[in-house]
């Protein structure tokens, strides 16, 4: 509080002239302080600090030099000066060690230490899952002050989250090394200069399984063809898909079918075209024939 004072001075007998504030966050918290302020004394410039250090640790033992101060001075009474530094580590301490004060012999003097972290990142929300065809869609809701996306899988139910996708730059993404029939896990973090938020809820999403038809056929007509497959069981829903190549691409010309069999009109004589057909069920959709 800047209107009482630190004095480092127990008695005249051994008056220091250094000394060290430490600070632990509460509940366990971690904070990454990439600025601080010092606040003079009211009165003694002589005894304000002038050369220091700051340091961060997590275990209160171990500390890394994160700030290095020489030859400063408060030109103002109770007026706070500002030193920013870099920093990306979250540490649960930190400590100013003043390792000289302005010259007087008799007392080390502060009115106020505080430590500034940035705000701490809104984790993504709306978190929503879309499946096709061997892959499964996440999308979410831009986090504000958001530099891109971390994207975590699980694959069983009480199984340990794995980064997928280490920096999204959209607020979707498709996952496409997923196999038919495993329930997946989702989780989406923020991130941001100083690392990621904390993770957004969880979804859930599964590829279904589906049997590709087969026996493809088709019977050429006057500007059009007439395909036939066999039908896959459960009277699944069916996309017939036509190129001008053996290869491809396909594209879809009749889609949710009801019935094993679909003519194609409105072609060209002479022209060769290639057909497959796919199944799809909620959650799903087979290879193409």
């Amino acid at each position: 509080f800047p209107a009482t004072q630190w004095f480092n001075h127990p008695d005249l007998q051994r008056a220091l002239t250094k000394g060290w504030l430490q600070y632990q966050f509460p509940n366990d918290a971690r904070w990454a302080v990439i600025r601080y302020r010092i606040t003079p004394g009211k009165g003694f410039a002589d005894r304000d600090p002038r050369e220091w250090k700051l340091l961060g640790s997590n275990d209160g033992f171990t500390w890394a030099v994160l700030d290095t101060r020489t030859n400063e001075n408060f030109s103002e009474r109770r007026t706070p000066k500002t030193y920013a530094f870099a920093n990306e580590t979250a540490y649960d301490f930190y400590r100013l060690t003043i390792t000289r004060n302005n010259g007087n012999p008799y007392g080390l003097r502060l009115a106020e230490l505080e430590l500034l972290a940035p705000s701490p990142l809104q984790e993504p929300t709306g978190l929503g899952t879309a499946t096709a065809r061997k892959e499964i869609t996440l999308s979410w809701t831009r986090s504000p002050d958001a530099t891109g996306y971390q994207v975590k899988r699980a694959s069983a139910p009480d199984g340990t989250f794995a980064i997928v996708a280490a920096d999204v730059k959209t607020t979707s993404y498709r996952d496409t090394g997923v196999e038919d029939g495993v329930a997946y896990r989702y989780t989406v973090a923020a991130l941001g200069p100083f690392g990621p938020s904390v993770d957004s809820r969880e979804v859930t999403a599964a590829l279904v399984h589906v049997d590709t038809p087969s026996n493809l056929t088709g019977e050429a007509g006057q500007n059009r063809a007439t395909l036939s497959w066999n039908p896959v069981e459960g009277g699944v829903p069916y996309s017939l898909k036509r190129a001008d190549a053996p290869a491809g691409p396909f594209v879809p010309v009749a889609v949710d079918l009801e019935k094993p069999s679909c003519a194609d009109a409105g072609l060209t004589a002479g022209n060769t075209y290639y057909y497959v057909v796919s199944a799809s069920k909620p959650g799903g959709e087979s290879d193409d024939s």
